[in-house]
């Protein structure tokens, strides 16, 4: 299906924002889905192992959306522009850490778990894309 070039420039434009808000938007689907199968298995919420798993989830989801959602919106260059999407998300990542370790707003063994929740949601991140783009490149072999 090709398209106009002159109706592709708001894409590029709805990139950023369509990210963010369908990241958080499946996060939070994620989220309730992770808390009503806690509720329902008996698990303690309230304990260290769920919410350690809890912000694991979250933070790959978050992760997992925002790098598909980046390829699936950009309407050429889908591979190259996912990365930067990737890149701009691992740099607030690195910023997020940065902050919260040097104002001691939280205590420093979250900042590890957020550490590690971070490394493990640009992993999953990487992933997204990488699924992505294999399945595009099987739709367009069948076209």
């Amino acid at each position: 299906m090709k398209e106009s070039p002159s109706i592709d420039w708001w894409r590029w434009l709805v990139m950023p924002l369509a990210c963010l808000l369908g990241a958080v938007l499946g996060t939070m689907v994620i989220f309730v889905i992770y808390r009503i199968s806690t509720l329902i298995n008996g698990f303690d919420p309230d304990q260290w192992w769920p919410q350690f798993v809890e912000n694991i989830f979250i933070l790959c989801s978050f992760g997992y959306f925002w790098s598909s959602i980046a390829y699936l919106v950009a309407p050429k260059n889908k591979l190259l522009s996912a990365n930067i999407m990737i890149a701009v998300y691992g740099l607030a990542c690195v910023f997020l850490l940065i902050f919260f370790f040097n104002q001691d707003l939280l205590p420093k063994g979250y900042i590890i778990q957020l550490f590690i929740c971070f490394i493990f949601s640009l992993a999953l991140s990487i992933y997204g894309i990488i699924h992505k783009h294999r399945n595009y490149q099987d739709y367009q072999q069948l076209q």
